[in-house]
């Protein structure tokens, strides 16, 4: 369960990063 939750929080970061390199 927390592993989940690690991986979700890192896709969570990954994708705002993305959408600031795209800003």
């Amino acid at each position: 369960m927390r592993k989940k939750k690690e991986a979700s929080m890192a896709q969570q970061s990954s994708q705002l990063r993305r959408s600031d390199t795209i800003t």
